[in-house]
């Protein structure tokens, strides 16, 4: 419109900019935001939430909130649009390097958010910040056009934060001075002090002042709102702080993995915000944002109960420093660096050597096959670990100290030894007495984390030391939640549950123990059966069947009374004495849970024990091959569930998964076929498979590889077949690495499908077609764009959490969890047919 003012048209023009920069940025690619909280002494979720709703206008970016059971995250954000809440199991940190390792694994877990979403920004938040107003459009505005930063920070304290090299000289002149000044003071004052008094009184004042210095300079709250006009990025040299951190698409995927690799590698690790600035200061510019886009508003710490405020402790740590410098004390400078450990044997008890062998096993001692795949050669491991803690324990003796002097030469061989032999303490003398050990191992850990660097360099692995362990022993500290829902109660009752540990990490036969030590150790479990609504029965078959030999490879020098370890003991005979009512029966049943549970322990079940189609059946596949009663035959009655994953496969599982365009595989199959394996010769799926989908572009076919985790990362699709009987494991696998699985086995039926709509998760194709044109499945995948691979792959990555079996303490999303509303449904359902 014309305007005589503005005979030029400049008014029109500046107008005319305004308008296409604010609109360019209104559609702009919003970056992704990932929020992580854990139970605090303070609602702070709930302030930064408010300032994400209250502060910024729509459109937000979408907001993905960590969840590790903050009680204080309100239920209605579970249903507000543009916020995904993702509930992950709480870190147990039993000390401060565990709870550092922990923010290392939450930031791990935003960035692979980050990765999944694909947007140019990633933008990650502790849970204890708040935004400033109109926090998305100064991102947008001033940060997000910045192209070559490895990492900008969007909160930088004003103030002081904490001690580093660069102020060392100052804290030195600062206690010479104060140290000086005192001693002069004190010579007017109080004569009659000698001069060596008068110093120490003066160096103490001067390094309570030190001390005073760093603990109220670590923190200050400043205004929500700046007022200063716009926003500016410029270099910074800080290291600390991570209270809020961005973070461009190109630096998402390597420091993901390099923060990954660090924490894996090291059990005490430096703080996280550290570490991350030493990377960024390599890959790029590190930029903070002035002022600050958010507000630290923490006073309290997330750490556990018993833990000191991360800012406590770093103080305390400082002050330390300080002393070591000043005093330049070895003794001194020693403790800190922890305590060390010889390791060079006690004469007549364990010899160097024997330590050099026993740190082999420091870092794998929780896989169950690292010697051999087979199962009895796995546990034989655990008894030659278990006989030397014998010897340790009956020769110390005659020093009259128990433990004490092997403790003194090498507490880390000591932890190693007792962590090997658990599974086998189980075996022969009960959960009571693996239990002892446990706490035993736990406090040894303690101790070992705070260790000189070259005892840590033992690289014990304790990331699978914890719940699931506690669970499968009977010794969680407090009862595991169970559905918030549940109204029904299951008692556990133990026919044959020896070895629970060994059996609960040994593959997926693992549900047989995993089940009913989460059902005995949760608020579900009722000790009267007769009260309850269903009795699971603790009963680790499968486990015990591959235990179970005649031959000559089957004996062992290490394992007494081995066939008592896989006696084949009746079942049925046990079930035909029980009093418990058949249809309140609960029977976990893992590989070919019919045949080897029933069929090959006790035949003749089905005359001995008719009533057995009545029970409920928790098995991993429906249909048995020449076994009855199939899953399906009534129902409403029976549960699929998933075969169980260990956590190291897991970890590997998850680590290698990549994003969707960076898989650069289309299908993959790597595992046992008829070519190298005498129970596969007669699986005719996987020979077709082996014998025309070799050697096609894209497409990995093959066995047992060193890299499998690898090509499961990089594949979009994942084949899975029938194995020895009518499902395979490699289902749950391909789901928890990412990978959309293919599924050809007209009579595999995946697990949950009450809750998992398995339509949009998994491709299906029929045997026949399979088996006539294999190569026509390769083609209809390559017909698959890439937005269509992508939202399948998230779809996978949503479902993953159902069968994920260490996922015991969520009462949200877990394969117990599950098991648990399909009681709930089963029941309704029978009560309905039973009715009609």
């Amino acid at each position: 419109m014309y305007n005589p003012l503005d005979v030029k048209g400049a008014f029109k023009a500046r107008l005319h900019e305004n308008y296409m920069e604010a609109s360019g940025e209104y559609f702009a690619a919003k970056p992704t935001m990932v929020v992580m909280t854990v139970e605090r002494k303070e609602p702070y979720i709930q302030a930064f939430l408010w300032s994400f709703l209250a502060f910024n206008p729509e459109p937000r970016p979408h907001l993905f909130i960590i969840n590790r059971e903050d009680p204080n995250l309100p239920r209605e954000v579970y249903k507000m649009d543009g916020i995904t809440v993702r509930n992950a199991t709480p870190f147990t940190a039993t000390g401060y390097s565990q709870w550092k390792r922990a923010l290392y694994l939450d930031h791990v877990d935003a960035l692979d958010v980050c990765l999944q979403e694909d947007r140019p920004w990633c933008l990650v938040f502790e849970g204890d910040t708040i935004l400033t107003v109109d926090f998305v459009e100064k991102f947008m505005r001033y940060v997000s056009h910045e192209k070559d930063a490895a990492m900008v920070k969007l909160f930088v304290s004003d103030h002081w934060s904490g001690w580093s090299a660069v102020d060392t000289p100052f804290f030195v002149f600062m206690l010479l001075a104060v140290t000086l000044l005192a001693a002069l003071y004190l010579r007017r004052a109080a004569p009659l002090l000698s001069w060596k008094e008068r110093y120490v009184y003066g160096f103490s004042a001067g390094l309570f002042l030190v001390c005073i210095a760093l603990v109220i300079s670590k923190q200050a709250f400043e205004r929500v709102i700046h007022t200063g006009p716009g926003v500016k990025l410029a270099p910074t040299s800080i290291d600390a702080s991570s209270v809020a951190t961005a973070y461009p698409r190109e630096s998402v995927r390597p420091l993901r993995d390099f923060l990954q690799d660090y924490v894996d590698r090291e059990s005490d690790p430096l703080g996280l915000d550290l570490e991350q600035y030493e990377w960024a200061k390599g890959h790029g510019r590190v930029l903070r944002t002035y002022p600050s886009l958010v507000q630290h508003i923490g006073v309290y710490s997330s750490a556990r109960s018993g833990q000191a405020a991360e800012r406590w402790v770093n103080a305390r740590q400082q002050c330390r420093v300080i002393s070591v410098i000043c005093f330049a004390c070895p003794g001194f400078f020693n403790a800190l660096q922890g305590v060390d450990y010889p390791c060079r044997g006690v004469p007549g008890v364990v010899s160097e050597l024997e330590w050099e062998q026993v740190k082999h096993f420091a870092g794998n001692w929780h896989l169950p096959d690292v010697l051999s795949p087979t199962t009895i050669r796995s546990l034989e491991r655990h008894y030659t670990f278990s006989n030397l803690l014998t010897r340790l324990i009956e020769q110390d003796d005659a020093y009259g100290t128990g433990l004490a002097v092997v403790l003194q030469d090498c507490l880390p061989g000591v932890l190693v030894v007792i962590l090997n032999a658990l599974a086998a303490i189980d075996f022969e003398f009960g959960k009571n007495k693996a239990s002892e050990w446990l706490a035993m191992a736990k406090a040894l850990a303690s101790k070992y984390a705070n260790s000189s660097e070259s005892v840590l360099a033992w690289g014990i692995e304790l990331r699978d030391f914890g719940p699931p362990v506690d669970m499968l022993l009977g010794s969680v500290e407090s009862p595991l939640p169970c559905d918030s829902e549940q109204r029904w109660r299951v008692h556990v009752r133990a026919v044959h549950s020896d070895g629970g540990l060994f059996c609960g990490n040994h593959g997926q036969w693992g549900v047989e123990a995993l089940v009913p030590a989460w059902f005995a150790s949760s608020t579900c479990h009722s000790e009267d059966p007769n009260s309850a609504d269903f009795v699971v029965y603790a009963d680790h078959r499968t486990c015990h069947h591959h235990l179970s030999c005649q031959d000559l490879e089957c004996t062992s020098l290490v394992v007494p009374n081995l066939p008592a370890k896989g006696r084949r003991a009746d079942l049925v005979a046990a079930l035909a004495k029980d009093d418990v009512p058949p249809a309140k029966r609960l029977l976990v049943l893992a590989d070919q849970g019919l045949r080897v549970n029933f069929s090959h322990i006790a035949p003749g079940w089905r005359d001995r024990l008719p009533s057995l189609k009545q029970s409920v059946f928790a098995t991993t596949e429906p249909y048995t091959a020449g076994e009855s009663p199939s899953v399906f035959e009534v129902p409403y009655k029976d549960i699929v569930i998933p075969g169980s994953i260990s956590p190291s496969r897991l970890r590997e599982l998850r680590a290698s998964s990549r994003s969707t365009s960076d898989r650069d595989l289309l299908l993959s199959f790597h595992g046992r076929l008829p070519s190298n394996h005498h129970y596969y010769k007669d699986n005719v799926i996987r020979r077709v498979a082996e014998d025309e989908l070799q050697g096609i572009p894209g497409v990995s076919i093959g066995g047992m590889v060193d890299d499998f985790f690898k090509i499961k990362g990089r594949s979009r699709f994942c084949l899975v077949m029938p194995g020895t009987s009518n499902w395979s494991n490699h289902l749950y696998e391909s789901i928890l690495s990412g990978c959309v699985p293919v599924v050809v086995g007209d009579r595999i039926v995946p697990a949950f499908e009450h809750l998992v709509d398995w339509s949009k998760v998994a491709v299906r194709w029929k045997e026949s077609s399979f088996l006539s044109d294999p190569v026509e499945l390769v083609e209809y995948l390559r017909t698959w764009n890439l937005s269509r691979v992508d939202t399948f792959r998230m779809n996978v990555l949503d479902v993953g959490c159902w069968f994920d079996y260490t996922r015991i303490h969520d009462t949200t999303c877990s394969p117990y969890i599950a098991i648990v509303r399909a009681l709930r449904s089963k029941a309704v359902a029978a009560a309905s047919s039973s009715t009609t």
